[in-house]
């Protein structure tokens, strides 16, 4: 099965070309619900993280916070962010 060419502009019609860290981290269109994220987080575990995309696409994150079941529930709730 032969794939059509499309364009290689986003998706989100921000204007850019479209490649695999646009796709998930630098789209401007994306900065909002990152942002967003980032606030409901904070309100819901009272800690505030930073939006770099190894912690927040990767999951990678180390001593950000103490309380294991605080840590817990921040991935899954990136988890779900990312989904």
């Amino acid at each position: 099965m032969a794939f059509k060419h499309t364009s290689d502009k986003c998706w989100r019609d921000c204007g850019l070309i479209r490649y695999l860290t646009h796709i998930f981290w630098d789209c401007p269109k994306l900065s909002t619900y990152w942002k967003g994220i980032q606030k409901q987080i904070k309100k819901c575990l009272g800690v505030t993280i930073l939006l770099q995309p190894t912690l927040i696409i990767l999951g990678i994150f180390q001593n950000i916070i103490q309380d294991r079941s605080k840590t817990y529930v921040l991935k899954i709730l990136l988890v779900l962010a990312r989904k």
